[in-house]
């Protein structure tokens, strides 16, 4: 056997076989990325309807008036002894995260790319502060 016939030889037994396993864990890197950011969109989700089910049991107990403010120090304190965070997520089109666990308080929708929630204290309704898009295109103000 040459040498030209053990270089053949060596691309398919090695190089070949190590091309194909590349190219398999690339793909399985990608997938498990949109795997964990989809994890991270499911929490938040989560962590909002936490908010909001406290946001409703307060109107309830109060006929009818939504908390002025999200504090666990005053009255809603009572109601959700910690606020949740948003978690680090990654929207499209490179938009800073929403993450971190702050209130911001309004009167109408989130209309930037703020960090953690948004509250509007007339409607009691509860936001992600930010007009960015989930991994689906779906704008965090839908959640």
């Amino acid at each position: 056997m040459d040498s030209k016939e053990r270089w053949a030889l060596f691309v398919r037994r090695t190089l070949i076989p190590a091309s194909i396993l590349l190219v398999l864990f690339v793909v399985a890197a990608y997938r498990f990325s949109q795997l964990t950011e989809k994890t991270r969109e499911g929490t938040t989700i989560g962590r909002l309807n936490e908010l909001r089910q406290a946001i409703l049991m307060y109107y309830q107990d109060h006929n009818g008036v939504f908390p002025r403010e999200l504090t666990t120090s005053g009255p809603f304190g009572r109601y959700l002894p910690d606020i949740p965070s948003v978690d680090q997520l990654h929207p499209q089109n490179g938009a800073p995260s929403p993450a971190g666990g702050g209130v911001t308080y309004g009167t109408g929708l989130p209309e930037g790319f703020g960090q953690g929630w948004y509250y509007n204290f007339e409607s009691g309704q509860i936001f992600v502060n930010s007009v960015g898009k989930d991994s689906r295109g779906i704008p965090y103000t839908t959640y």
